[in-house]
């Protein structure tokens, strides 16, 4: 990932392009797990967005399930 200022926001953020585990390792928290310790390590260094892209043709089913459902995040594009 990589952090940036963002001059809407106005405070540094961390942009994620791809969260990827395993096809054999999927289904067992594995993703989540990465992305909660993201969202710690984001708490820690004073970065208060986390900006993830997920495709959505064809959707990322689990991704969206993930990230609007489990972690309850806002969606903005």
């Amino acid at each position: 990932g990589f952090t940036s200022r963002d001059p809407i926001w106005q405070e540094p953020f961390i942009y994620v392009k791809t969260v990827a585990v395993d096809p054999a390792s999927m289904g067992r928290g594995i993703g989540t797990g990465l992305v909660q310790k993201l969202q710690e390590i984001a708490i820690d260094t004073n970065h208060s967005r986390i900006l993830v892209v997920i495709a959505v043709n064809p959707p990322n089913k689990r991704s969206l399930a993930l990230f609007r459902g489990t972690l309850k995040c806002e969606e903005i594009g």
